[in-house]
């Protein structure tokens, strides 16, 4: 399915103000603005075509998420996806390396 960019914004701009709602009602803000802002950029990703950004935003706002609700060290998450984000460009530029032969 292809949008207009304009459109993409505008129903990504609505399910954050539906997400903001629901936050309201539930009082439940912290971690639930992360959830609210990491499934927005996730839907504009996705109506976008941009699956790469999509999981990018959805690992780094759900993991934040997770690692807030569980109560585990933010060393330790940002070391994970320090590495893991590392890991991404070496394999990306390897593949890259590997097109060009």
């Amino acid at each position: 399915m292809t949008l207009s960019p304009k459109r993409v914004y505008a129903i990504s701009g609505a399910c954050f103000l539906f997400g903001l709602a629901i936050l309201v009602y539930t009082s439940y803000w912290w971690p639930g603005i992360l959830l609210v802002i990491g499934l927005s950029l996730a839907i504009r990703h996705f109506f976008l075509g941009r699956s790469y950004d999509l999981l990018r935003s959805l690992g780094f706002f759900i993991g934040l998420f997770v690692v807030d609700e569980l109560g585990l060290s933010l060393h330790l998450f940002f070391a994970i996806l320090l590495t893991f984000g590392a890991t991404l460009v070496l394999l990306r530029r390897f593949r890259d390396c590997l097109r060009i032969n």
